[in-house]
């Protein structure tokens, strides 16, 4: 019952922010994440495909192999890479504004057969055992109320010689401050988030599940740009967000939104979290 009730609040956010991820931060990357910046990336823009292709490089992607997109949001990384590494993408989503998006967006780029979207809970899916050589998730295991339920999922669905990789925010260490404690409480509600797995507890995880050859990234750094420009919108649109919300105009979950972004900086420079992705074999 719990899972259920979760489950709706995380399509509730999903379903109504859609719109404003597109206008105010994703554009036609359509990307639900972090950027990741280096030396060379100018602009938001590049960071979130450059996420994107760390994933894929690390994960060693090659042409011609089946890839599940577990949380696919509107299908951004599907579609990324479709393109650029060849392969099939099935994209699984909670959320039916997101599916309908997903499938407008493979038609208008013409991917229809490269890629397929359907509206599943990637703990339990229907896809047969050995189903995909790549298991892919861009910060939506944090969205999993119990973490091993979609690693034994993940497992099962892949091939032996399959990679899960995974991009997200993990709790480092405990808030020991008042304040921390109070910024985590609103990161977690205001983006709709259960809870966080421990970075250590997580790899943990993976092992206990049966997965091998685990590799860890620690990429906070390399975020911080993209959590920077959150906080600046963030900043910008708390107090709008307020007022429409006091009017009747807009939900009370808008307000939470912008709380989460503004709090998710200081958490991430204070190590309270970090970004890492995870690698690991079947």
């Amino acid at each position: 019952m719990k899972e259920n009730i979760y489950q709706d609040k995380v399509k509730a956010y999903y379903d109504y922010t859609r719109g404003l991820y597109r206008v105010f931060y994703h554009g036609d990357t359509n990307a639900l994440h972090y950027g990741i910046w280096d030396s060379s990336t100018k602009n938001l823009h590049e960071a979130l495909l450059n996420t994107n292709k760390f994933l894929a490089e690390q994960a060693d992607i090659k042409p011609g192999e089946r890839v599940l997109d577990a949380g696919c949001g509107v299908g951004g990384s599907a579609f990324w890479l479709a393109k650029n590494r060849g392969v099939h993408v099935t994209g699984i989503t909670l959320s039916e504004r997101q599916l309908a998006k997903a499938k407008e967006l493979a038609a208008k780029l013409g991917l229809e057969k490269q890629t397929e979207f359907s509206l599943q809970d990637y703990t339990k899916t229907d896809f047969p055992d050995g189903s995909f050589d790549i298991v892919w998730a861009i910060e939506s295991v944090c969205y999993a109320v119990e973490k091993p339920d979609f690693l034994c999922e993940a497992y099962r669905l892949l091939k032996y010689g399959g990679r899960l990789v995974v991009a997200d925010g993990f709790l480092e260490r405990e808030p020991e401050q008042e304040n921390e404690k109070r910024m985590l409480k609103n990161f977690l509600h205001g983006w709709a988030l259960d809870n966080l797995a421990a970075s250590r507890k997580f790899e943990g995880m993976l092992h206990a599940v049966g997965f091998h050859d685990v590799q860890n990234w620690d990429k906070t750094e390399d975020i911080l740009p993209t959590a920077i420009a959150l906080w600046r919108m963030s900043r910008f649109s708390l107090p709008l967000s307020i007022f429409t919300t006091w009017l009747g105009l807009t939900p009370q979950l808008l307000v939470g939104n912008n709380k989460a972004g503004i709090d998710q900086l200081p958490l991430f420079q204070n190590r309270v979290l970090t970004y890492r992705i995870f690698l690991a074999e079947k």
